[in-house]
């Protein structure tokens, strides 16, 4: 399968929590596109991504089901999001990176926590043979195994991560009084 490829442009790509974080408050993804989206960035997201982002909007933020989906699509069109597809044959030697990585991640820290899941390795390896060298996360795990395998992780100002719970607490108590 062949890679897209944008000349000129530089590959970034998008973990779940990064668009959840944009996609469940608009002032953050409003903020998002004016100081740190250039023209210059192709986003890249996997489908496994997007099952996760409308899952944890429903699950977790308390959206409608179809309110989620329109959100996703929302995200899809504001930041031109390019779909990676996971295909086992072509990545399977590039899995097998990721997986050891976060091994080493967690011995080298001690720390189990750090461990991934089976989607998170399907989304580093495809970011990797993507050609991807930058990734936003808020995951502590994807981001350091993403650094351990020669990533830059981009970070979110804190005020997006405080927004976005405070959007969380409000829907909740919203959808308990109902």
């Amino acid at each position: 399968m062949a890679r897209i490829e944008f000349k000129g442009f530089e590959k970034v790509g998008m973990d779940s929590c990064a668009i959840i974080m944009l996609a469940n408050c608009p002032s953050n993804l409003e903020d998002f596109k004016e100081k740190f989206y250039t023209v210059k960035q192709a986003l890249y997201h996997t489908a496994t991504t997007h099952h996760e982002v409308i899952g944890v909007l429903v699950n977790k933020y308390y959206f409608d089901k179809e309110d989620a989906k329109d959100t996703w699509n929302k995200m899809i069109e504001t930041l031109n999001l390019n779909l990676i597809y996971w295909h086992q044959n072509y990545k399977e030697d590039i899995e097998i990176r990721v997986r050891k990585a976060n091994e080493e991640v967690i011995r080298e820290s001690n720390d189990e926590r750090l461990r991934i899941g089976e989607p998170d390795i399907k989304i580093i390896s495809c970011f990797l043979y993507e050609g991807i060298s930058k990734v936003y996360t808020l995951d502590r795990g994807f981001e350091k195994t993403c650094l351990k395998l020669g990533l830059v992780v981009l970070k979110f100002p804190r005020e997006y991560i405080d927004k976005s719970e405070e959007i969380k607490a409000m829907n909740k108590k919203i959808f308990e009084r109902k």
